[in-house]
């Protein structure tokens, strides 16, 4: 792995944050599983996640309910939804010549 770090704490600042989860969330864009998972990670019980049975589209009051309570949400493709993050992965696919993805995790401070 390659881990650059940056003296420029706002250098990714407007690539994708939890305004856009939300837009996103609001806009019925997320489903359950396919796109969105709730997740909970205890050192006891390890990762659980806790999406409602089926692939409906996400709530955004479940969400961030979850989230205000200790769980970690978690963006399979978020560049669907993100023309930033799209572009990002764009760039990626034609510098290495193949294709490139992303996931996006939002985990709540001191988890």
């Amino acid at each position: 792995p390659l881990l650059v770090r940056r003296s420029d704490r706002g250098y990714h600042e407007g690539l994708f944050s939890s305004a856009d989860i939300d837009r996103a969330l609001r806009e019925g864009l997320l489903r359950y599983t396919e796109d969105l998972d709730v997740t909970h990670y205890t050192r006891e019980g390890g990762r659980r996640t806790l999406n409602p049975p089926g692939r409906r589209k996400a709530d955004p009051q479940e969400v961030w309910a979850h989230h205000a309570g200790g769980c970690s949400v978690r963006l399979s493709w978020p560049q669907r939804v993100s023309e930033a993050l799209w572009r990002a992965c764009h760039l990626l696919d034609e510098h290495h010549g193949c294709a490139s993805g992303c996931n996006a995790y939002l985990t709540p401070p001191g988890h």
